[in-house]
């Protein structure tokens, strides 16, 4: 009995302290952030914060109130301008559930490190969300533009990015912990995908921006932006954006098109690979990199016969040297910016670690922009589609 009573008494004592709840947070006491951006200021930064209404989100009744609100704060460092957010939101900002961060092209021309570090600090902050950078003057315009389909702008962000990476190619999501690493590695600096307004800017936050078609104001995706280290020094064509992922390996699926008598050939490439050997001559690295795509015909508007072996077979050699071309060009784009944004250091350190030892000192400026990379391009046009010539040759001599 006298045991019982002990370990009863063990128990009592035991309960405070293992409480499950102590630093519980209710969901009416916090405002979910989804979207940062991040601009530079006259001294220390800008942030604009989108916050949910949840009310919104949640209710299925039609109301004249939008699905998210903005809230803006100047500070010298990071943390003290998102925590004098509090000024103007009646909540303490949530950063788990974040999906976007924006940054300023002011910020990202003088350098992103410091922003990095609070978002790779912060406990609440997750590594989940992509990074952009604006295109236009500053990042806060972005995040105040209501959108068709998605109540939510940074949702409607963040799934664009997905789609567009996954079935187009001159777009590359970028989360944080793959920012980090691309920029603590030797050889190697990273890009990330633009997004600016089209349209009318000052409309883009009325609620009559979803009310009309077409949206007066729409947000969309723009190629990517080349760092060096973290600093933003060039943007990418959209050619030479999709030439990178194909050097990256980072193609999924996109569609490639060809003149031909009469109109164009577009090709669909539904797979992709890279692979990337270095070699030494003379003591000096060499790259040989090799593209090789699988495609299917997806449009035909030539006049002539064309899907015989021997037209397949001229078309498959001028995709290949229109790739070779356009990914040499975009090479030479970076050797001008003095940036490794193909990560060819990275690949000497991996294979030949005893040369990369000799040539690393002031790779960027001096190995990179004199390192000779030889670019082969394969394609293999598998299918054809469902017909087999265009209906617009029936009939014709």
């Amino acid at each position: 009995m006298r045991k019982k009573l002990v370990l009863i008494l063990f128990f009592l004592v035991l309960l405070p302290v293992l409480s499950g709840c102590w630093d519980k947070k209710e969901l009416n006491e916090l405002a979910i952030l989804t979207g940062l951006a991040i601009d530079q200021a006259e001294e220390g930064y800008r942030v604009t914060a989108q916050i949910l209404n949840p009310a919104e989100i949640a209710g299925e009744a039609q109301t004249n109130r939008v699905a998210v609100s903005t809230y803006e704060a100047t500070g010298d460092s990071l943390f003290e301008a998102i925590r004098k957010i509090t000024d103007s939101s009646p909540r303490k900002l949530y950063l788990a559930h974040l999906r976007i961060v924006v940054l300023g092209k002011q910020l990202a021309e003088q350098g992103i490190e410091d922003t990095l570090d609070f978002l790779s600090r912060d406990h609440e902050v997750r590594t989940d969300f992509f990074l952009l950078v604006s295109e236009e003057k500053d990042a806060s315009s972005i995040l105040k533009v209501l959108t068709p389909i998605d109540k939510i702008p940074t949702n409607k962000l963040y799934q664009s990015i997905e789609s567009s990476q996954k079935n187009w190619a001159p777009t590359l999501g970028v989360k944080l912990d793959q920012l980090i690493s691309t920029l603590i590695s030797e050889g190697n600096n990273p890009v990330l995908t633009g997004v600016y307004i089209e349209g009318d800017t000052e409309f883009g936050g009325s609620l009559q921006n979803v009310e009309r078609i077409p949206s007066p104001s729409l947000l969309k995706l723009q190629n990517l932006a080349a760092f060096k280290g973290d600093k933003l020094v060039g943007w990418l064509t959209e050619s030479e954006s999709k030439a990178y992922n194909y050097l990256t390996d980072n193609v999924t699926n996109t569609v490639a098109v060809q003149s031909c008598t009469g109109g164009n050939v577009t090709i669909e490439i539904n797979n992709s690979a890279t692979d990337i050997k270095v070699v030494e001559e003379n003591g000096q690295p060499k790259v040989k990199v090799t593209l090789t795509s699988e495609a299917a015909i997806g449009e035909v508007q030539c006049e002539n016969q064309f899907l015989d072996e021997r037209t397949i077979n001229e078309l498959e050699a001028s995709f290949a040297k229109k790739k070779e071309k356009m990914s040499l060009d975009t090479i030479e784009t970076a050797k001008k910016w003095q940036t490794d944004i193909f990560g060819f250091g990275e690949k000497i350190y991996q294979q030949k670690p005893k040369l990369w030892q000799r040539v690393k000192e002031n790779w960027d400026e001096e190995g990179f922009v004199n390192l000779e990379v030889d670019v082969k391009a394969e394609f293999n046009i598998k299918r054809t589609g469902t017909i087999g010539e265009s209906f617009q040759s029936d009939g014709e001599d």
